[in-house]
């Protein structure tokens, strides 16, 4: 494979540079070089605008091989977002927290106290951002190549995070179910996106074959899916009850999703319900009963996150507290 014998070497690479700060951005945030939301803002946003504009120019210049990359790795990266995320739905319907790290990526975006449909919609479009730039940075080397070779470097990508402090962060160490499952998506996610650059031609043929409107439309697609995720009403009644700093019983589960706070802090657990509750926090080992209308507070005194919820017969919903540095955890 003479990759930079073939057309725009240069500037594939320099594309290649500028779809790491997506991914590295969590990577500065569990090696405490630097908040995700800082990266994203002031690296991650402007590589992905050049981006962009090398797609424009590209496309307009007659600079085939590198338009072609950054239209099939887009597609490719989105589409194998997809697959990864459809995979591991039956164990999220068994139980499994699978999309949580996502939430997380959300809470630290936008440097909240607390989670919300803001976040989560944030947390969303941040982990479709390292999709779609994984699939570039695979798109733009990969030309013709078989679509078996996806499925290293998706496996690759997984294992720099298990290799990484995120694994720490994440209760990935030993969690053998949790690291297949993980596993299993990114081979998920190498399917689609090795199948559309090993098939470079058709692909392109297929995606020219479109209306304009299709093919142009998806930044309108992608803005109302946010939209929707970030006002959907029941899940922003929801977040009009939460407060910084609490957890409230509402119905065998509590509000908020996550809260967020630094090492010493208190979370307050609040029952405001008219019959007792007790609140279980599965990472400390450790049970707090709740009389109805009780209010009781418990001190965070190491980094991490945690498992909390509401002990019922039937089934309930974890909530996370986010004790900052969250970094710390992995020294």
């Amino acid at each position: 494979m003479n990759f930079w014998r073939e057309p725009d070497f240069g500037w594939r690479l320099l594309c290649f540079l500028a779809c790491i700060p997506s991914g590295g951005a969590l990577l500065a945030k569990v090696f405490g070089i630097a908040p995700l939301q800082a990266v994203t803002l002031y690296l991650f946003l402007p590589c992905a605008l050049f981006l962009v504009g090398m797609w424009w120019w590209a496309s307009r210049t007659g600079r085939d091989y590198l338009a072609g990359a950054l239209t099939i790795g887009f597609w490719g990266g989105l589409l194998g977002t997809l697959a990864y995320d459809l995979a591991r739905i039956p164990f999220l319907l068994a139980g499994q927290r699978v999309f949580a790290p996502i939430n997380v990526y959300g809470v630290w975006l936008a440097e909240a106290a607390i989670s919300s449909q803001w976040t989560h919609a944030l947390g969303w479009a941040y982990h479709f951002s390292n999709g779609i730039t994984f699939g570039i940075m695979y798109a733009l080397f990969m030309r013709r190549r078989h679509w078996l070779w996806a499925i290293p470097w998706a496996l690759l990508l997984e294992t720099i995070a298990v290799l990484s402090p995120f694994a720490v962060i994440f209760n990935l160490v030993g969690n053998y179910n949790a690291l297949a499952i993980a596993y299993l998506g990114h081979v998920a996610y190498a399917l689609p996106l090795g199948w559309l650059v090993y098939r470079w031609d058709d692909t392109l043929a297929w995606l020219a074959a479109r209306p304009g409107w299709l093919r142009r439309g998806w930044p309108v697609v992608g803005l109302l899916l946010f939209l929707l995720v970030a006002l959907w009403p029941p899940g922003t009644a929801f977040d009009s009850r939460a407060q910084p700093g609490s957890l409230r019983v509402e119905d065998n589960r509590l509000n908020p999703g996550w809260v967020r706070i630094n090492v010493n802090d208190n979370i307050t657990f609040t029952n405001p319900a008219g019959t007792p509750a007790t609140i279980i926090d599965r990472t400390r080992d450790y049970s707090l009963p709740l009389a109805a209308g009780q209010q009781e507070s418990s001190q965070y005194t190491r980094p991490g996150i945690y498992q909390v919820y509401v002990q019922t017969t039937g089934q309930t919903r974890s909530s996370f507290v986010i004790v900052e540095p969250v970094e710390k955890i992995a020294r």
